[in-house]
């Protein structure tokens, strides 16, 4: 068999045959002609932790995952931080933050701009 490479949300499984003592590479999905065959190297515990929390164990591998799922769910982190940011901004007056957090926040909603492709013009 072939290597082949990871994805977060593969569309094959590897299956270990008993009776014929074979591993074996079944589709979990439809694939389209010309798409790339992957599976998941993690297990199915390890499946469900987040983006970073997998990108952790897969470094024992070599590389890190950027898959689209993995690529999905780090933006989606961005945008909920940037919105709860903007809320504990907005809310300072009613509820106040210290001047070294309030500063921390303002930076991390910068840094959080930019690796969006965005920038705050002041």
């Amino acid at each position: 068999m072939s290597r082949l490479n990871h994805s977060c949300g593969p569309n094959c499984e590897v299956v270990w045959q008993a009776d014929s003592e074979c591993q074996e590479v079944v589709a979990s999905r439809d694939i389209e002609d010309g798409e790339e065959m992957t599976i998941c190297y993690l297990n199915m515990e390890n499946r469900v932790k987040t983006a970073g929390e997998r990108n952790k164990i897969l470094r024992q591998y070599g590389f890190s995952c950027s898959c689209r799922f993995c690529e999905v769910e780090d933006k989606m982190w961005e945008i909920e931080r940037f919105q709860e940011i903007c809320r504990i901004l907005q809310q300072q007056e009613e509820t106040p933050v210290q001047q070294h957090e309030l500063v921390e926040l303002y930076y991390e909603r910068e840094n959080i701009l930019e690796l969006s492709g965005s920038k705050l013009v002041w």
